[in-house]
């Protein structure tokens, strides 16, 4: 499960993602990337985005700030489904957890909620998923 500790990084001023054939020497052991130890400032210039260890249904892997299509249980357990719901893959500090947040509705769904997932874009490339952004 290597997965799991892969992540990747937005450079803000460049709109695009750094390139790396493996980031994990960009981390340190304080979890900074390497860029920011001598300009803390640099922090501001850069969004890191964490794999969450999952793989949508075509086998991508999904990570922090990727703009999801979910299928999700209507209520609990029941044959109920909801399709086509656009959310996005977010990091709850509070509750030490990912979780996707429903766009049009604020709802927050949980990974065992969903049937189905699949990748359709990311916050930063596909902004115009979000509903006008």
């Amino acid at each position: 499960m290597n997965d799991r500790y892969l992540f990747r990084v937005w450079d803000k001023r460049q709109n695009e993602y750094i390139e790396a054939p493996n980031p994990m020497p960009l981390l340190q052991a304080n979890g900074l990337l390497a860029y920011f130890t001598n300009n803390p400032e640099a922090m501001d210039f850069y969004v890191v985005e964490f794999c969450i260890g999952l793989k949508d249904k075509t086998e991508k892997l999904i990570f922090e700030n990727d703009i999801v299509d979910i299928t999700v249980h209507a209520n609990g357990f029941s044959q109920e489904h909801l399709i086509g719901i656009i959310a996005t893959v977010k990091y709850s500090i509070q509750k030490a957890k990912f979780y996707l947040l429903d766009i049009k509705t604020k709802n927050e769904w949980e990974f065992y909620d969903i049937m189905s997932c699949e990748v359709i874009g990311n916050i930063h490339q596909d902004s115009h998923l979000l509903g006008g952004k």
